[in-house]
């Protein structure tokens, strides 16, 4: 052979290794798939997409693995998406990982099919929370939520309207009965949010109408039905994702009277919410974890759930105001640390979104049984005033047990 000819030829393998390479060693699919599965005794499932093959582990905050929950995912143009599916003890969870991400990390594994397709490989955690109350918020907003609706392979439709016209949407859309709702950073500034991503648990029992879910999304969000919202779902093929992305909203006043949002460290491991309620038709009111309340019925206030693990949140909502007094405190129920030294901070929202926070005083001789005296709001004027103590009196005590019975 000449020497020209082993030039060429010597070329021509170079150019077909380079191609293998660059067909081979990349990690974004040429094409559109979907896969399912159900983890098993390990928590684990294989996800077989054709091109890639994704192993996803679903485990607890301990970590424990968790078996027989199901699993979708679903290969956008640039990014995995991966939902988890909730059952009666755990919210559903998602992640969404671009794969530049995964290959600059190692991630993916490359194992050669043929000679012209690969396959790959990669392993996914995703830890699913126990639930505790019909929503979860996150903290830490999930990565790259707000990249679903714009890759160029899912396409979200856009709409308008109130809560009650998302309410109805998401029990078209939810997955296994749940669904995600995220709010664009515009309208968590808007509305002072903390957080922008929630996981909702959709049935006739936790969520049986458009005013519950309204209240709750309230909550979260501080967004209320009469505001007009601009909110989209996104459609992958003929899926459609169990999201809901609400991207601007024209604010009305809020239709309630006060909410309360209690949250703190991790000892004590257990606060507790209380309102006493003035004279609502022929009786007062106390709300707290014994009686959590009702907002359809006197009192028109209630709570949400009782935190007894640390850090909350914990709500109370007075919806409808009735002339009198109201007095918010904080218990400690459990023995460890105080109240001073928790983190404690109550938040207290109003109609027209201004936020007032509140921090316990430094008596470090309180503990177990104690109260934490907040404020009290005039039923009528809507007048805040803190008050700022530690007791071991509750500021009622009619209506109020002693001792506090156990849980």
């Amino acid at each position: 052979m000449s020497l020209r000819n082993w030039i060429i030829l010597a070329a021509s393998l170079a150019l077909l290794a380079f191609s293998a390479c660059s067909n081979q060693d990349t990690a974004y699919p040429e094409e559109p798939a979907s896969a399912t599965g159900v983890t098993d005794s390990a928590g684990e499932v294989e996800l077989d997409f054709g091109s890639h093959i994704i192993t996803v582990t679903v485990v607890d905050f301990i970590p424990q693995p968790i078996a027989s929950i199901s699993v979708t995912g679903h290969l956008l143009h640039d990014y995995l998406y991966i939902f988890a599916a909730g059952n009666d003890v755990f919210y559903a969870n998602y992640k969404v990982i671009s794969y530049q991400e995964m290959d600059d990390n190692g991630g993916i594994v490359y194992v050669p099919k043929t000679t012209s397709m690969a396959t790959f490989t990669s392993d996914v955690s995703i830890t699913l929370e126990r639930i505790t109350r019909d929503v979860y918020s996150y903290s830490e907003d999930p990565a790259n939520s707000e990249e679903i609706p714009v890759d160029s392979w899912t396409t979200a439709v856009e709409d308008q309207g109130t809560l009650s016209e998302i309410f109805e949407l998401a029990g078209t859309i939810a997955n296994n009965n749940s669904i995600f709702v995220h709010v664009s950073s515009d309208v968590a500034t808007a509305t002072n949010a903390e957080v922008q991503t929630i996981s909702v648990i959709l049935d006739d029992e936790s969520i049986p109408s458009d005013t519950v879910f309204a209240v709750l999304l309230g909550l979260e969000f501080h967004i209320f039905n009469a505001d007009t919202l601009t909110y989209s779902y996104v459609e992958y093929g003929d899926s459609i994702l169990p999201f809901i992305f609400i991207n601007d909203a024209v604010l009305a006043e809020g239709a309630f009277f006060a909410q309360f949002t209690l949250t703190w460290g991790e000892i004590p491991y257990d606060l507790d919410s209380h309102l006493w309620t003035p004279v609502i038709g022929s009786s007062s009111y106390h709300v707290y974890w014994v009686d959590r309340g009702t907002i359809a019925t006197e009192p028109y206030a209630f709570l949400d759930v009782d935190d007894v693990t640390s850090w909350g949140p914990e709500h109370i909502v007075i919806q409808f105001e009735s002339p009198g007094t109201y007095y918010y405190s904080v218990h400690q129920y459990s023995e460890e640390g105080n109240i001073p030294n928790s983190e404690a901070k109550v938040s207290l929202l109003k109609p027209d979104r201004t936020v007032e926070e509140f921090t316990p005083p430094n008596v470090v001789d309180s503990g177990e049984g104690w109260y934490w005296h907040v404020c009290s709001i005039d039923g009528t004027t809507g007048e805040v005033t803190e008050i700022g103590t530690m007791n071991q009196d509750p500021p009622i005590l009619a209506g109020s047990p002693s001792p506090m019975p156990s849980k």
